[in-house]
């Protein structure tokens, strides 16, 4: 099993700062993660492979580069 990352991993991962993956997360437009518990300071964490799916779909192709299929 690969290593979770915290909320400070991903916002590295990503440049952001980890307020902005925090508002992400609330919103439910951020990455998949799994929340220990249902207290408000229980630990999230995200699995990389998540993380990494999240990137792809957000993905952009620029009008001047050829689709790849």
């Amino acid at each position: 099993m690969e290593k979770l990352l915290t909320t400070e991993d991903v916002a590295e991962i990503l440049g952001l700062a980890p307020s902005a993956v925090r508002l992400m997360r609330k919103r439910g437009t951020g990455p998949r993660h799994v929340k220990f518990g249902c207290a408000r300071q229980s630990p999230v964490r995200y699995e990389p492979a998540q993380v990494e799916a999240w990137i792809a779909a957000r993905r952009m192709i620029s009008p001047k580069e050829p689709a790849s299929e």
